[in-house]
């Protein structure tokens, strides 16, 4: 399909969620780091994707506003009314993720098929379970290929597989949406097969509820039950028993989405394409390898890893110890002693690096800013920002500025932004 020439608006791209969580913000965090200068987001916006029919006139809020958009979200009904929907914004789109796979609209995601072969080779190779169930969504089109190449992996491999959908929580439209409580299927799965039974959730949230579900009914992780989540998630890191879960790249992924955005907008056609990111790494923990394999040594290369995924999504130092499962004292003692600063330091930093970069590139308020990088006052999170940067963020936003931070400069300095 052919496209009429648009005069360009600048490079003004849009990028719409309808929901704003610990995932989401690390796939916006990487598509803003991924800009290049001149390269500006005019719309950030996220809300629910209007439930309209087709003949509609709704259009989305940034059409004939910008040059490309950049959109993750999902809706209750047909997965077509909301592809329907962005393209009434004519101008090129790209969506994060599977859900609108053959919907005429080109997308980025991550390689289902790597995340399920990294999920068979360590339940089966490293965890020698016997039994295997994907646990999926009834809405989530988008992972139903992930369960596809994850039991495609364990056939290969001579096992059988089972798969479920859990129901949603009522009102649950997002992309990321929780599961209901219940789940007699999964209960009688877990009750019946043999063990030890290995487990692939969709993402560390519901990797939490097959977690909670086996106490609930007696049974022993990663014993009886070896669970495995997706996301690597802040929940992963402080759920006890800490969750193995699936790190994808989110840079990768930022990256691949705005450069394919730049691909569509140079065209003259809008032709859908997808490209699919792999770089996805197994992070192992008590869920599946109990406590004695998952503790080693504590590094300042692993917390510096959790503090660059999660600084900006509620990350506090006591929650960093307990991912790292030390105590604060000891970790204060082992950032002192390699970096010649403070956990505390390093989490500001990534913040102050995150809310400068906003400032720059998007046209957010200071105070949506504010909230997305840790902060639930507006007046604290300015004052942060003049005692890194010696610029209030109106002022910054206005003239260039030094965006790599100015703190905790020590023997090691790490770039963790």
């Amino acid at each position: 399909m052919t496209v009429r020439a648009r005069p360009s608006l600048g490079n003004i791209i849009a990028a719409y969620w309808d929901a704003w969580e610990e995932q989401v913000y690390r796939r916006f965090s990487a598509t803003t780091q991924a800009l290049d200068e001149g390269e500006h987001m005019l719309l950030v916006d996220h809300g629910p994707v209007p439930e309209v029919p087709e003949t509609s006139s709704d259009v989305p809020p940034w059409k004939g506003r910008v040059d490309g958009a950049l959109v993750d979200a999902a809706t209750a009904g047909d997965p077509r009314e909301l592809a329907r929907w962005l393209l009434r914004g004519e101008v090129p789109t790209v969506f994060f993720g599977t859900y609108l796979f053959g919907c005429g609209l080109s997308t980025v995601a991550f390689d289902f098929s790597e995340i399920g072969r990294i999920a068979a080779e360590h339940l089966v190779n490293d965890c020698g379970c016997r039994s295997f169930v994907h646990v999926g969504a009834i809405m989530a089109m988008r992972v139903s290929m992930r369960e596809l190449f994850f039991r495609q992996s364990l056939t290969e491999r001579g096992h059988e597989s089972h798969a479920i959908e859990m129901a949603l929580l009522q009102g649950e439209a997002s992309a990321y949406p929780k599961p209901h409580p219940d789940s007699p299927q999964l209960e009688a799965l877990l009750r019946s097969l043999p063990r030890p039974i290995g487990v692939l959730a969709i993402n560390d949230t519901y990797a939490r509820y097959v977690v909670r579900t086996c106490a609930r009914l007696g049974l022993e992780v990663p014993t009886d039950v070896a669970v495995v989540g997706v996301g690597n998630s802040l929940a992963a890191h402080v759920h006890r028993p800490r969750l193995t879960s699936i790190q994808p790249d989110y840079n990768m992924l930022g990256v691949a989405g705005v450069q394919l955005l730049r691909r569509l907008m140079a065209s003259d056609t809008s032709s859908p394409q997808t490209v699919l990111v792999g770089g996805s790494r197994l992070m192992a923990r008590e869920s599946t390898v109990g406590a004695g394999e998952a503790r080693g040594a504590v590094t300042v290369d692993a917390a510096l890893d959790v503090i660059r995924s999660h600084a900006c999504t509620g990350l506090t130092v006591i929650q960093l110890a307990e991912a790292l499962d030390v105590s604060r004292r000891s970790l204060e003692l082992l950032f002192r002693a390699e970096l010649g600063t403070s956990p505390l330091d390093e989490i500001q930093r990534v913040r102050f690096g995150d809310a400068s970069r906003q400032l720059k590139v998007t046209a957010l308020p200071v105070a949506t800013i504010a909230e997305r990088v840790g902060f639930s006052d507006v007046a604290a999170f300015s004052r942060f920002f003049r005692r890194m940067s010696g610029d209030w963020p109106a002022a910054h936003r206005r003239g260039p500025a030094d965006t790599s931070g100015t703190h905790a400069s020590g023997r090691r300095r790490r770039d963790v932004n």
